[in-house]
């Protein structure tokens, strides 16, 4: 598997600090991104905390033996879509490493919350985490906790893979009923209770993808429709990666800067930049 990918973040116009991360791990396949939580140490260090330590965690858990049930948000296609990977030497099914992934980020979840136990007279620290685990076989294990999104690009269509887990998304999923909540309030982040369950998607991934992972500083500003012409115009001019995040970063801040922003891109089996 050849893997293509670049990354950016930036604080925006309006915060004095960035408490975004993001994850690149090519030897795992392990990518995701971040947005801290509670304020500015408390948020930075919660991000910072779920980028270096599930990777640890997931090589731990890949080294375990046989892992049983799945967590209650898992997606159905995983029991009918099972397929055989080997990462690191441990050859396993789809089923195998997401129950070894979804234990890795529960044990991430209580690393942040036992670090953030003397942080709790100012509010929880925590973070959201968006992600995919790409297989060899061709499965993407997909993983989302909190409104970060992970987005992919294939026929010329951009398709949100993820689903926010916030106020406003169960506003829109029960009818828009009355008043909007804001669009900032998280049901659930890494860290903040002391459990997490994410959701959970299984898609199979094709030569030349492409895959966006941001934080919620992008899709606040820019909109699908936006971020799928950025995509294009990249794919059309063979632009590289590192200028599509830059191009959607300056997006985002040509249209207030309101958050800070992260955006990770990436290719998979591509011969391109």
């Amino acid at each position: 598997m050849i893997v293509r990918v670049a990354a950016d973040t930036d604080t925006g116009l309006k915060r004095s600090h960035n408490e975004d991360t993001y994850l690149v791990n090519t030897e795992l396949n392990l990518f995701a991104v971040a947005d801290g939580v509670g304020g500015h140490v408390g948020g930075v260090e919660a991000s910072g905390l779920v980028a270096s330590e599930l990777p640890k965690y997931f090589k731990t858990a890949l080294k375990s033996g046989p892992i049983e049930g799945l967590p209650e948000r898992s997606n159905s296609e995983l029991n009918t879509h099972q397929h055989t990977s080997t990462i690191l030497g441990e050859t396993l099914t789809d089923t195998d490493f997401q129950r070894r992934l979804y234990r890795a980020i529960a044990q991430v979840n209580t690393h942040v919350f036992d670090a953030g136990a003397d942080k709790a007279d100012d509010g929880r620290m925590g973070a959201t985490l968006t992600g995919a685990l790409f297989l060899n076989s061709g499965t993407a294990l997909i993983f989302n906790v909190g409104d970060s999104r992970t987005y992919c690009y294939r026929n010329d269509e951009l398709s949100c893979v993820t689903k926010d887990q916030s106020w406003y998304q169960t506003w829109l999923d029960n009818g828009s009923v009355g008043a909007p909540p804001p669009k900032s309030v998280i049901l659930q982040g890494v860290g903040l209770e002391e459990n997490v369950v994410p959701d959970w998607g299984i898609k199979p991934w094709h030569a030349n993808d492409l895959w966006l992972m941001c934080s919620d500083g992008l899709t606040d500003r820019v909109s699908d429709e936006e971020i799928a012409g950025f995509v294009k115009t990249h794919l059309d001019t063979n632009s590289t990666l590192v200028a599509l995040c830059g191009d959607l970063i300056a997006a985002a801040n040509a249209a207030g800067g309101e958050d800070n922003t992260t955006v990770l891109a990436l290719r998979l089996n591509s011969t391109t930049s």
